[in-house]
């Protein structure tokens, strides 16, 4: 009887760790470490279908400026894919740090403050808005027949992020600024090893390269139109991203609260006339939702004095 029950814990230590449930907490403790402040098992509910969609681990820091909340979120999703490596198709698919920058996930105020300081070449170089040369386009779980699991795990990591920023704007109401400026990041973290395939024209030859982080520009997301960048990194690397990512912390929440004095500047004054802000190759025209409201105010009060 002993050694059956001893036979049972090893399976279900087993069916653990291929659920991916280990890997959870090994990411949540790495984050933590790095002085985020970090949740497992965190639920966001999509109004549209009212399902609920669970994130695996969720790792966020807070900055408060102004009365006001500057809050960098990673959205993370995790993978055991011990047996089947997962290769990332890449390719001189790179966007402009500046699109990177402002087609990043994150509630409305955040995402006004994304447009602003989208030409901040200071922050074209970090981790979290830096385009690779070689960037990626695509992937798959390699040696698999079944479904497709990167395909799955990429839909599933943009839904969940897009749902995540939305969900900090359920109580805004018009013409008034919205407390919390949330900028999301999604992750994708795989107990497997990781390949970047990338094909040698010369040689006429799709090339492998054993990485431990890839950076995504995906265009195929349901739910987010623009370019959704996702890393995915092995578990061997984590640790050391979510450090650089502490790092570099500063430098992002530096910008962030300057965007933010000068958004709440052009809404106190209802004018965009002391917008601060660079042009930059955004790859799409118009201005953020909240911008655009003090735009009307402005050109309704210039009407209303003539």
């Amino acid at each position: 009887m002993k050694n059956e029950k001893v036979d049972l814990k090893s399976k279900v230590e087993e069916w653990l760790t291929k659920e991916g449930y280990s890997l959870e907490f090994y990411v949540a403790t790495q984050f933590k470490k790095s002085k985020f402040l970090v949740k497992q098992g965190v639920h966001v509910r999509d109004n549209s279908s009212d399902l609920v969609r669970e994130i695996d681990v969720l790792a966020t820091n807070d900055l408060v400026v102004n009365d006001h909340t500057i809050r960098i979120e990673h959205v993370i999703e995790c993978k055991w894919s011990k047996d089947k490596p997962w290769v990332i198709f890449t390719s001189d698919n790179s966007i402009h740090p500046a699109a990177c920058i402002t087609q990043s996930f994150g509630s409305i105020l955040g995402r006004t403050l994304l447009w602003h300081m989208a030409g901040n070449e200071g922050l074209y170089d970090t981790s979290y808005f830096n385009s690779p040369h070689n960037a990626g386009f695509a992937g798959r779980q390699a040696l698999s027949n079944g479904k497709d699991l990167f395909y799955n795990a990429i839909q599933s990591i943009t839904s969940v992020t897009e749902l995540r920023a939305r969900s900090h704007d359920s109580s805004n109401a018009p013409f008034t600024l919205p407390k919390l400026a949330a900028i999301v990041f999604p992750v994708i973290v795989v107990d497997s090893e990781l390949y970047e395939a990338n094909y040698d024209e010369e040689n006429d030859k799709v090339m492998l390269k054993e990485t431990n982080h890839v950076r995504l520009h995906w265009k195929g997301s349901e739910t987010w139109k623009l370019h959704s960048t996702v890393d995915i990194v092995t578990k061997s690397y984590i640790g050391e991203f979510s450090n650089l990512r502490k790092n570099e912390l500063l430098i992002l929440q530096n910008n962030l609260a300057k965007a933010l004095g000068n958004t709440i500047e052009c809404f106190k004054e209802r004018s965009l006339e002391k917008l601060n802000n660079k042009d930059a190759p955004r790859d799409f025209s118009g201005l953020p939702a909240i911008l655009q409201e003090i735009s009307q105010i402005e050109m309704m009060n210039k009407n209303a004095s003539q």
